[in-house]
């Protein structure tokens, strides 16, 4: 692989407890580690799994057995078919929520949008309702 600066892209990460090599720079809106390398814009885990492997087969993706987007640890990934990717991305997604409290019924409430996490709408309240507090303390001051 001509051109692959090893140490630098090395230097653009934080290691989590998790072992997950955490890209530090550029994010696609998704979250996705990204990098431009010979003049083409790339994945960083799909070249940290180039550079590792050797090779990417046509049509296969990339997945995150972490489950961590802006992981790029070789030993975190693992060149799947797009129906096992997306396979498991919906049910990690049916068992927690965007902050990976348990999405169990005890800890879900049901709305026209669909479920939301009860922890999460409990910690928006709270938020919510000291804001407010704080906002009337001010015009009560003023």
């Amino acid at each position: 692989m001509t051109g692959f600066d090893r140490e630098l892209i090395l230097s653009w990460y934080i290691e989590d407890e998790n072992g997950c090599w955490n890209w530090t720079r550029a994010t696609t809106r998704e979250g996705y580690g990204r990098v431009t390398y010979n003049g083409k814009a790339w994945g960083v885990h799909r070249l940290s799994y180039l550079h590792h492997y050797g090779g990417l087969t046509k049509g296969m993706h990339i997945d995150h057995l972490c489950h961590n987007r802006k992981c790029f640890n070789p030993q975190h990934l693992a060149e799947v078919p797009a129906s096992v990717n997306t396979s498991r991305e919906r049910r990690r997604f049916a068992e927690t929520c965007g902050k990976g409290h348990p999405m169990t019924e005890g800890n879900v409430l049901y709305r026209k949008q669909g479920r939301r996490c009860r922890t999460c709408h409990a910690e928006n309240e709270r938020a919510r309702r000291a804001r407010r507090k704080q906002q009337q303390d001010k015009e009560k001051t003023s």
